[in-house]
């Protein structure tokens, strides 16, 4: 009876170890806040965010596993602000491409010239990232552009009513 306990002690501990793990790198529901992604995605949504190679905060430390991190123009992202605030945001703009920082903050992430005024250029390991609300987003046009460490996930699957 005894060996019975330690081996259901034993597989608990293993279900919750794999849970936390899967949970902490691999995937994750996050419900979204705001209504910057309307109407890709509205308050209260849930969606599924892809971890594995991103880097996760654990115990004030940033932790990734090695491997290939994926990000194209268009995908909705899980990152977190400067300020420990997590949101949900498009990709608009990867290292390399070109933009321009308007007056009123507007970012254009097209295929600018070099040589035009105000054009800079997305440096490496960061990207623009947009709200599709850009009427009420708050995003890179007010915080800047996001580096590849403030990334946590990509969304793989939202989840509507």
């Amino acid at each position: 009876m005894s060996g019975f306990n330690k081996y259901n002690i034993l597989l608990l501990f293993t279900f919750v170890v794999t849970m936390l793990f899967i949970k902490t790198f691999v995937v994750q529901l996050y419900v979204v806040e705001g209504t910057s992604m309307l109407p890709t995605l509205r308050y209260g949504d849930i969606v599924l965010v892809y971890k594995l190679f991103y880097a996760q905060k654990i115990a004030g430390f940033l932790i990734s596993i090695p491997g290939p991190m994926k990000i194209d123009k268009q995908d909705i992202i899980l990152f977190e602000t400067e300020d420990s605030k997590m949101l949900v945001k498009r990709i608009s703009g990867l290292q390399g491409d070109f933009f321009i920082r308007k007056n009123n903050g507007a970012y254009f992430a097209d295929r600018l010239r070099k040589n035009q005024d105000k054009v800079e250029k997305i440096p490496p390991e960061y990207y623009l990232v947009l709200g599709d609300n850009k009427g009420s987003s708050y995003d890179s046009r007010q915080i800047g552009l996001i580096h590849k460490l403030q990334l946590r996930g990509k969304v793989i699957w939202i989840f509507k009513d």
